[in-house]
């Protein structure tokens, strides 16, 4: 780790965990930084001192240096680019670096970027400048945690206590992202490491790819269900996988958390297992049959560590025992609860539109309809055989599943009835 002697100006390389004292500067990034080569060199140092990100560097060395800090970390300066194995450790290790500064000092700009989420949690001590340098608010003052919040969607007690953050629903967690930008598609996952303490290599050019391998290494460590509580807009298609592919798809889980604390109507018994396989996520899953409005569907029960009651996300089968989310825009937090099933089965990660579009063309033929003989027909057909025996009705339909006067099988995600039919003789 290298730190900036504040009064050689200087870079010196530090190895965790024998660190010194230091502060560290958390700030939105311009056109005229100064980088680690440029710091580096003295030639390169002298011909920096007209850019702004020199004045940054500058200021942030006195504000330490009042506080008889010996040292400072500044990122755009003390992280070698150049070397792909230093800015990979830099990236896997800057929320733990934060947590340890002795004092964070933030250029109050906007709170829209990626990266100073974990700049704004992981510091005990934390200040906030304008872009005057004059200091406007700690971190630590109870008005500003609570103007904090209002601006973040982070609950208050996350904001004044670190290790609270492990104690949050993954989906709360990542809502905390959900209004945040990163300058590459690949930071959406990379800038989230230490805040659910995952290490992972990174591969900038695998774009959405990078938030897929970041929800897979949470739920290797982690039975949190609040991962699959994800919505999206009306634009996207019917069916997706149960992995989201932005931290946005998550913006309205806080909303979402609170409509199922006031309307469902049964407690959890225990959180699933489910872990990653190369067909899906394994998962012993309870399947439960619900009524919602006129509609008939099978959902799966999202069980939510931290409160005592469940989501429902509705599922399509897809093949073998794989299944879908069949609406990846709504999330049933109110229902008439049917029947129950448990069984493991698979969630597939990830479909791309075409595949969405098989199955809802599936779907559709899949949608039975019992064969009506018109009076008139020269034939008469008798049902035979039917199983299971009490499922059927006088009138030749399933009762529980079809409509009365159409026939129509009622959608469900499995196969529930047959008969064989011959004709009259």
């Amino acid at each position: 780790m290298w730190l900036i002697n504040v009064e050689s100006m200087k870079l010196e390389e530090f190895t965790p965990p024998h660190l010194p004292k230091y502060a560290i500067l958390s700030h939105t990034w311009g056109e005229d930084e100064v980088t680690f080569r440029e710091f580096c060199d003295l030639e390169s140092l002298e011909l920096s001192q007209k850019k702004g990100g020199r004045e940054k560097i500058r200021m942030t060395c006195e504000l330490a240096a009042d506080r008889d800090i010996p040292y400072a970390w500044v990122d755009t300066c003390c992280i070698d680019k150049s070397s792909s194995a230093e800015l990979s450790e830099a990236i896997n290790s800057m929320f733990e670096w934060y947590r340890l500064s002795a004092e964070n000092l933030y250029v109050c700009r906007w709170f829209r970027r990626g990266w100073t989420l974990q700049e704004l949690l992981a510091p005990t001590v934390l200040e906030f400048y304008d872009s005057e340098w004059n200091l406007r608010v700690l971190k630590s003052d109870p008005d500003a945690i609570e103007q904090l919040s209002r601006m973040t969607g982070i609950r208050q007690r996350v904001l004044q206590f670190t290790d609270r953050i492990w104690n949050t629903d993954v989906g709360e967690r990542m809502s905390w992202a959900s209004q945040r930008e990163t300058t590459r598609l690949e930071d959406q996952a990379y800038c989230l490491f230490g805040i659910f303490q995952v290490n992972m290599p990174m591969l900038y050019g695998e774009g959405t790819r990078a938030f897929q391998r970041l929800q897979e290494e949470i739920i290797k460590n982690n039975h949190d269900m609040s991962i699959f509580c994800w919505e999206v807009n009306h634009t996207q298609p019917k069916y997706r996988g149960f992995l989201a592919r932005s931290p946005a798809e998550f913006a309205s889980y806080p909303d979402l958390t609170l409509s199922s604390r006031d309307h469902v109507l049964w407690s959890r018994q225990s959180l699933e297992d489910f872990s990653i396989t190369n067909k899906g996520i394994r998962i012993h899953a309870e399947i439960v049959q619900i009524s919602y409005g006129d509609q008939h569907m099978a959902t799966l029960k999202c069980s939510i560590a931290s409160f005592s009651n469940v989501i429902l996300i509705p599922i399509r089968h897809y093949q073998d025992n794989v299944y879908v989310r069949a609406n990846s825009r709504v999330i049933i937090s109110q229902y008439n609860i049917n029947t129950f099933d448990n069984k493991q089965i698979y969630l597939a990660k990830d479909i791309d539109d075409q595949k969405s579009h098989k199955v809802d063309i599936s779907a559709k033929s899949s949608d039975a309809r019992f064969i009506i003989v018109p009076p008139q027909a020269p034939f008469q057909l008798v049902r035979e055989k039917q199983w299971p025996e009490a499922s059927w009705n006088s009138n030749g339909y399933v009762s529980e599943y079809c409509d009365s006067a159409s026939g129509l099988a009622k959608p469900t995600s499995h196969f529930v009835a047959c008969a064989t039919y011959k004709t009259a003789s």
